[in-house]
């Protein structure tokens, strides 16, 4: 009740405005997402992912990465639910790839920690924060061989956690560029003991 009181005053004193046509009422019309958000979901080397990153599923991901527009997550956390392939419809644990502190404290959040909560709200799983970075190296502008050596030292088992072999679980992450970050995390959480791992992203670059 007190969220939805917050978002109400919210909307009266900073109303969104749908990034595809200007119209004042949410970050995404009914009619622009029915008309102008292509969604092509599909797989590559074992990672699912929404759609292409471009039009409005790059604006959508933008504004909320680089924005933090909390609305933008919500919606693609919707999407992301809704398109999911069948075989991980239930029983799942939704483990986020973290962000790197530096990022978290510019944008004030963690967005794959909040996309991953959404996630779970609407498919009705839980998420885990089984991993953490190990270091805080920026993979934005480099290279791709540069990316795959830093991501093989990117993360970690949280300490505090442990995982458990019989326990499905989906890593998701934002972006597929080299596939180098969820690669990279998905080999720690199967050499800490996970036996079933399956990979999503929300786009395509």
């Amino acid at each position: 009740m007190k969220n939805t009181i917050i978002k109400s005053i919210l909307d009266i004193l900073a109303p969104n405005y749908c990034l595809s046509c200007g119209r004042v009422g949410s970050i995404l019309c009914v009619r622009c997402k029915k008309d102008k958000l292509k969604l092509e979901p599909g797989i590559i080397n074992g990672v699912w992912f929404l759609g292409k990153r471009t039009g409005v599923l790059r604006d959508l991901i933008d504004k909320y990465k680089f924005q933090g527009e909390r609305e933008a997550g919500e919606l693609l956390a919707e999407l992301m639910a809704e398109n999911l392939p069948v075989k991980v419809s239930k029983n799942i644990v939704v483990v986020p790839l973290p962000t790197i502190d530096k990022h978290v404290r510019a944008r004030g959040l963690d967005h794959t920690v909040l996309l991953a909560k959404h996630l779970t709200r609407y498919r009705g799983w839980r998420v885990q924060n089984l991993l953490v970075r190990a270091n805080d190296t920026v993979q934005v502008g480099a290279d791709e061989r540069t990316r795959i050596k830093q991501a093989e030292r990117a993360y970690k088992i949280n300490e505090n956690l442990k995982v458990n072999p019989e326990t499905h679980y989906l890593l998701i992450d934002d972006i597929l560029t080299t596939g180098s970050s969820i690669m990279s995390a998905q080999r720690v959480l199967a050499g800490a003991g996970a036996k079933k791992i399956d990979l999503a992203v929300l786009a395509k670059s």
